[in-house]
């Protein structure tokens, strides 16, 4: 009855789902571009308008958001000194903080793939590139490192948030959950 049925063309996506492939300045690049090029760096959801960061490297943040109207009443983990799991850490630059808040700050400073709005997606934005009929459950030749061991069921965390915890999607089974704001 969805986009599966009435627009199953393969050619930019599984299902349904179409994709484009944005490069680090926001231009749109060939679809054949090899997730190991340095060139790509978002994919565009050509349905909804969102852009998507596509690689990871291996970065594991807490859910932090100091804003007290966005953030359900806790603002989070700032800041967790005995681990270091994101690139640049320094325990005395917040700047370099390994929270969602502190990276969304980072990859707006260096406008990734040309754009200076990034935040948290909603549960409702996140989900809306899980693929149920797959597994993983969103589309590998657009999400490459999602599928990737460990990160297709590392959660990923959401803006939707509650006192103690937030929404997370992973993408292996595309399960939402409730996590503590301080899991990575």
């Amino acid at each position: 009855i969805g986009r599966d049925n009435t627009d199953n063309d393969n050619s930019d996506g599984l299902a349904g789902f179409s994709f484009s492939k944005i490069g680090k300045a926001g231009q749109v690049i060939d679809a054949a571009t090899s997730p190991w090029e340095s060139e790509w760096a978002c994919v565009k959801d050509n349905v909804t308008g969102l852009l998507w960061q596509v690689h990871n490297s291996m970065e594991y943040f807490t859910w932090y958001e100091p804003d007290g109207n966005k953030n359900g009443g806790n603002s989070g983990i700032e800041d967790t000194p005995t681990t270091a799991d994101c690139y640049g850490y320094n325990k005395d630059d917040k700047q370099t903080y390994c929270n969602t808040h502190a990276f969304i700050q980072r990859v707006n400073k260096e406008k990734l793939c040309g754009r200076q709005d990034w935040r948290l997606p909603t549960f409702q934005e996140l989900q809306s590139i899980i693929h149920y009929g797959n597994m993983p459950a969103v589309d590998a030749e657009y999400f490459p490192d999602l599928v990737s061991s460990p990160f297709w069921v590392v959660p990923y965390w959401t803006s939707s948030s509650f006192k103690d915890q937030a929404i997370s999607i992973q993408f292996y089974h595309g399960v939402m959950s409730y996590q503590d704001k301080g899991f990575r």
